[in-house]
């Protein structure tokens, strides 16, 4: 489990409803000061659903009424306290809520973040991980400029030798694929 909490917008723009996810140690702690329904979400079973309003914590300002699904851990994606808030899709609304969040100690979730983490708590092996960013590959060479394929690493391959791949790539580090191999068989 991870120390820091994270948040995100998960929806794309355009449609009616728009989704922000917390997880991790202090999502609910860090919601609750911001969510206002029947009862404290720190009291609440989980996989439940509450409705209420999202509220400034400083001013009282009324941000958006919303519907709000609680997953306590370690029965979640992450495996890790998450909370799904429904919200109106408004940019607004959505960037305000995470200004909230953040406020309160949530850090920005990384692309990827949230399957990472579900990998590293052993809710995904690293074949289902992989297929979570397959509908989110180019499929065509012109959508993404240069289609590189994934490189397949062994399911049994070490969780912290993989991240210590992963940087190196996000890095842009030249990195040969058989040397990233390597480093998940150590």
């Amino acid at each position: 489990m991870q120390d820091k909490t994270i948040c995100a917008i998960a929806t794309a723009n355009g449609g009616a409803l728009g989704i922000i996810r917390i997880s991790g140690s202090k999502a609910i702690k860090i919601t609750d000061c911001i969510f206002h329904g029947r009862q404290k979400l720190s009291q609440a079973k989980g996989y439940t659903l509450h409705y209420g309003k999202i509220q400034d914590p400083e001013n009282g300002e009324i941000i958006d009424d919303v519907m709000l699904s609680l997953f306590r851990a370690p029965h979640s994606y992450t495996g890790e306290d998450s909370i799904e808030i429904s919200a109106h899709a408004s940019d607004y609304i959505l960037q305000r809520i995470c200004q909230l969040l953040i406020e309160g100690g949530c850090s920005m979730a990384m692309p990827g973040e949230y399957t990472q983490r579900a990998f590293l708590n052993g809710k995904l092996d690293l074949t289902q991980a992989e297929a979570v960013a397959d509908p989110l590959r180019p499929k065509f060479k012109e959508q993404a400029g240069v289609f590189r394929p994934p490189i397949h690493i062994p399911a049994d391959a070490d969780p912290q030798a993989l991240l210590v791949g992963q940087r190196m790539v996000q890095s842009r580090v030249p990195v040969d694929p058989a040397d990233l191999q390597d480093i998940a068989r150590s």
